[in-house]
Order: C-alpha cells, then sequence, then structure tokens
C-alpha cells in the first residue's frame, strides 16, 4: 500500500488524525466528482455501502468511515468499474 494512504487502514478510526484524512479524502473527491460527474452525489467507499451506494451529505460518508471503516482493498478502480451500477440516497 502507498505510504501516502496508510491511514486508510492503518489509523485508529476515533483517533482525531483519521478525522483528518477523511476530511482531506472528501474534499478532493468532491472536487473529482464535479469535475468529472458534474455530481454533488459521493460514492460511499465504507464497508457497509462499498461504493453502490451514494450520497449528497457528505457527513453521511464521513461517519459511516468511522463507524464501519473503508470497504476492504479501497481504490480508486474500484470506484470508477462500479459507478454505472451506483443506488442514490439524498438522506436516510
Amino acid at each position: 500500500m502507498d505510504y501516502k494512504f496508510s491511514w486508510i487502514y492503518g489509523s485508529k478510526r476515533w483517533k482525531p488524525y483519521f478525522g483528518d484524512e477523511v476530511d482531506k479524502f472528501i474534499e478532493a473527491t468532491k472536487k473529482h466528482v464535479m469535475m468529472t460527474q458534474n455530481s454533488n452525489e459521493i460514492l460511499c467507499p465504507c464497508s457497509g455501502c462499498k461504493n453502490y451506494l451514494a450520497w449528497k451529505d457528505a457527513t453521511i460518508i464521513i461517519s459511516h468511515l468511522i463507524i464501519r471503516a473503508f470497504v476492504k482493498d479501497y481504490t480508486v478502480m474500484i470506484q470508477k468499474k462500479k459507478l454505472k451500477n451506483k443506488i442514490t440516497w439524498t438522506n436516510l
């Protein structure tokens, strides 16, 4: 695993460092989604949603990542493959 992304699996999810990195991840993801898809929905990479569910509210994704963790073997390529299969939810 690239050292740059070792926080995804190597950090304690309840520690402030993990939350800071999740915030950076969400901001980068928002920019990417707006540029590539002209959308404000983000696929959630948590172990429960597994990049199949998209959310407009980033706080839902943040809470999922802190509570559930990232899906096993998360990579950007997984996200790109599964864009066609997404299910969109606006709120719980």
